[in-house]
């Protein structure tokens, strides 16, 4: 079994090898190697989003997955994935995954508890209007949330500093 990860535009191939045909050559080579030496199974694996500087931005798959025969292909979409997307998620809820199989699947198909994972905490309770105490700019009222667990950011009117936006996992918040 092989895993070739992060096959995405910019990641594999690097952006930088466009600059140069050899080096684009080289990172194709590199694929085909990868895929060579899988004998049985070979799973390759890309995102819609990835992170980078602190912020999510979109991805698309690899140049390099066209020619790979569509009959060859399986494509699947992860419960992580599910739980990203959800529009019924609100901000900083954990998912409810703790069961060891899930009704309707087969045996041995396994979900998974992410509640203890990075991921996933988040600051429980916290809402567009919740008034908040920090330790350095003290209190004041959340404005607006953007992104969901450990990438939960707060923009926060603070009584004594104005405006100020934080990732809530650095931000030692508590609710008043």
């Amino acid at each position: 079994m092989v895993v070739i990860t992060g096959m995405e535009e910019g990641l594999f191939p690097l952006a930088r090898s466009y600059d140069s045909l050899e080096e684009l050559e080289e990172e194709r080579r590199l694929f085909y190697v990868g895929i060579t030496r899988a004998e049985r199974k070979l799973y390759v694996t890309h995102v819609q989003t990835r992170r980078r500087a602190g912020d999510w931005i979109a991805s698309s798959p690899s140049s390099f997955l066209r020619p790979l025969p569509n009959e060859l292909v399986e494509p699947v979409e992860t419960e992580r994935y599910f739980e990203r997307v959800s529009s019924r998620r609100r901000y900083g809820e954990r998912p409810d995954w703790h069961a060891i199989r899930s009704p309707g699947r087969l045996p041995g198909e396994y979900t998974y508890d992410y509640s203890d994972s990075q991921e996933t905490q988040a600051f429980p309770h916290l809402e567009e209007g919740s008034r908040v105490r920090h330790p350095r700019f003290g209190t004041g009222m959340v404005a607006e949330l953007d992104g969901h667990g450990a990438d939960l950011k707060v923009v926060i009117d603070f009584e004594s500093v104005g405006r100020k936006k934080v990732v809530v996992r650095y931000a030692n918040l508590e609710l008043e």
